[in-house]
């Protein structure tokens, strides 16, 4: 190659050049995935900036419900702020109410932001990553049939506000305590299940194993956590109800936020993005162990730079200019060298 690359544009040049032939003769043997070869980078970068406001969408409300579920029920302790006997009682409903929204809420929004976050580990022309965001839509769903048919059920009959333990009785209703057992076990499930595929279809760096192996490990407590307070919700056992409601929330919180965070830091350290906020600049590499690896187009020629672009788009041209792979890659480049 006799061509010096000086930026990151030129690296998705490159990307288009060398690597983009060898994604189209894959993709003829793989009709899993018909885009592989395609690389517009615009495109893929806007769903990647709306899967991050997502994902910190979501963090954002898991914090603040957990803050208002904890400083509520510190704030409302019936023996430091209502001595009174009639205050104690509405100071009760008063916190089974914060309690019961903030940890719908609470709980969702971080499964949400989870998914999220694994959402930008798979890279874009994956199967898996359509399915990721399917997911994610879902869970959202899931929270609000969840929540709607809670708070109807405690309020059509409220006769718990007279109860010594000032608690909604959802396991009353049968068919709401199964659903939200369901649904809360295949929200999990999908947590545990996505990442696992990751680790046995995709090679990847050793930051986001272990990303990844982090945000597994917690949806396998969270799981266990989901299933002790159903349990705990059947038995009317409300003081361990509630202890697995503190554990849960702050478990989730942390995860939430890490998946954040970790990221972040990683691009501040290695001062580069990844295959989710930079696709061209990233190829599917097939190795022989069978699993798919993602490698970095710089890592293909380190030391080669490109100095003349009347040149670059003369290779553009004179390279198998017919392939759409490559003309893709082209317009996009033109259009960021335009920017």
């Amino acid at each position: 190659m006799g061509f010096i690359v000086k930026s990151q544009q030129s690296y998705k040049y490159l990307a288009c050049q060398v690597i983009a032939p060898n994604l189209h003769t894959i993709t003829k043997t793989d009709a899993n995935m018909p885009n592989a070869a395609k690389c517009d980078s615009k495109t893929m970068v806007i769903a990647s900036q709306v899967g991050r406001i997502g994902q910190r969408i979501g963090a954002l409300l898991a914090t603040v419900f957990t803050i208002v579920m904890n400083v509520g029920a510190l704030l409302l302790d019936e023996n430091l702020v209502a001595p009174a006997k009639d205050n104690t009682r509405q100071v009760k409903i008063i916190r089974s109410w914060i309690t019961l929204v903030t940890y719908s809420f609470g709980v969702w929004c971080a499964r949400i932001t989870l998914i999220l976050s694994i959402v930008r580990v798979i890279p874009t022309f994956f199967t898996l990553r359509k399915i990721s965001e399917v997911a994610a839509v879902c869970f959202f769903l899931m929270g609000m049939s969840l929540f709607i048919p809670s708070i109807y059920f405690c309020v059509s009959d409220r006769s718990w506000y007279d109860w010594p333990e000032v608690v909604c009785p959802l396991s009353g209703n049968p068919k709401l305590a199964i659903s939200q057992l369901i649904m809360s076990l295949l929200g999990e499930a999908t947590l545990v299940i996505i990442p696992l595929r990751l680790f046995c279809q995709i090679g990847l760096a050793s930051d986001k194993r272990r990303m990844l192996a982090i945000m597994f490990s917690a949806t396998l407590i969270t799981m266990v956590i989901s299933i002790l307070h159903a349990v705990f919700l059947v038995a009317s056992a409300w003081n361990l109800a509630a202890f697995a409601v503190e554990v849960q929330m702050s478990t989730a919180l942390i995860v939430a936020n890490l998946a954040i965070l970790t990221p972040y830091i990683y691009r501040l350290v290695k001062h580069e993005g990844d295959f989710d906020s930079e696709p061209c600049t990233h190829y599917r590499s097939f190795e022989p162990d069978g699993v798919f690896r993602m490698r970095r187009v710089s890592d293909l020629a380190p030391d080669v730079r490109l100095t003349d672009t009347t040149r670059l788009s003369t290779l553009s041209t004179g390279h198998n200019a017919s392939d759409p792979a490559i003309s893709t890659c082209a317009v996009a480049l033109s259009r960021s060298n335009g920017e």
